[in-house]
């Protein structure tokens, strides 16, 4: 099933400065071309506090803290692109701790009946015990008709990982879509989680050939690696929840 709407982002933790990430710096640098530059449509910003823009294609917010990385339309590569190429080719004191993978996704399923029986099938009613049966009253008699009936609200899935010098984990949640008219449409999204293991963090050795602090490498590669492995990923898990 194709989605209605969707976006992915990659948000990085760390420290940043939001001045680097201004569109003149990234023409400069050659992350953007000048063009690209000139056509920014700003949100926010406040110098050495917050920058927020839009691209023809996506959407950047830099903070002291994060930087993050959008867009609603294949292809997602882009995002991954984007972000590493601004990380390593800029003259940053950029420090990245941890990073994720996100993708959101909202389904238009036909009907509210349709949309009722997937949220049955991800959390049972009967599960809950006396409870439940309410829950499964309210959905079939007369309140069926109401968009504000009873059924499941946002379901949350974990999985944590370990994998070479990472450790992190993969959220799934699924509820409701918001975006979909006529309440006939559910969401998915994934967080895919990634930080250093400690032990990874003690037995680096600096190395000469990057801009960026010896404890970000690691996990700009190991971004560039996973991100279209966890795009898949989580899109062959919306598929199998979606499936009959």
């Amino acid at each position: 099933m194709v989605p209605e709407f969707s976006n992915a982002t990659i948000v990085l933790l760390g420290t940043f400065d939001p001045n680097a990430f201004v569109p003149d710096a990234l023409a400069q640098g050659k992350v953007i071309s000048k063009k690209e530059a000139e056509r920014v449509k700003f949100e926010t910003l406040v110098r050495g506090h917050i920058v927020h823009f839009r691209l023809s294609w996506g959407e950047l917010l830099v903070g002291p803290n994060h930087f993050q990385i959008g867009t609603t339309g294949a292809p997602y590569v882009r995002i991954c692109d984007f972000a590493t190429k601004a990380l390593n080719d800029l003259p940053t004191k950029s420090v990245v701790t941890a990073f994720g993978i996100n993708l959101e996704c909202h389904f238009n399923l036909g009907s509210i009946k349709s949309r009722d029986a997937l949220g049955r099938k991800l959390a049972p009613p009967k599960a809950w015990g006396g409870w439940g049966e309410t829950i499964l009253e309210n959905m079939h008699g007369n309140q069926k008709e109401n968009p504000k009936h009873g059924g499941m609200f946002l379901l949350q899935m974990r999985q944590p990982f370990v994998e070479k010098e990472i450790s992190g984990w993969l959220d799934v949640w699924a509820g409701p879509s918001t975006r979909i008219a006529d309440n006939m449409g559910v969401f998915f999204r994934t967080t895919h989680h990634h930080q250093l293991t400690p032990q990874a963090k003690e037995g680096h050795e600096p190395g000469q050939q990057r801009k960026l602090p010896i404890e970000s490498r690691p996990l700009l590669e190991f971004l560039v690696e996973r991100f279209d492995a966890s795009i898949l990923s989580a899109e062959n898990i919306f598929e199998g929840a979606l499936a009959n």
